[in-house]
């Protein structure tokens, strides 16, 4: 390879092309409107119920069932009501009576 010459700075080689473009056109607003809208197709006039008859299914009724937890709140009911009831007659028992005042009169013997 020859040994580059530095003198000069480097200039790349740039070559201009020119592109052309295809030809399109893009369809027209009445055109576009047209395909847009729906058409349906005629019934046939001899038969105009052409669908077939539909089984008859009597309605389902949902079982009576019972949840686990209703079960375990009925149970936890009974359960604290049970512990309120022995609470209140632990208190009831254990509640503070006072006991008479002694009588600090003299006490004087009756002579019969």
């Amino acid at each position: 390879n020859p040994v580059p010459d530095y003198k000069e700075p480097y200039r790349p080689v740039i070559e201009h092309r020119l592109i052309e473009l295809p030809m399109f056109s893009l369809p027209e607003k009445e055109k576009m409107e047209k395909m847009r809208e729906f058409k349906a197709q005629p019934l046939h006039t001899g038969s105009p119920d052409c669908l077939p008859t539909r089984p008859y299914y009597p309605p389902t009724h949902p079982k009576p069932f019972a949840l686990l937890t209703n079960d375990r709140g009925e149970k936890y009911q009974r359960e604290f009501y049970e512990k309120v009831r022995k609470e209140q007659e632990y208190y009831k028992e254990n509640r503070f009576h006072a006991q008479p005042l002694p009588n600090f009169e003299p006490e004087i013997p009756r002579k019969p």
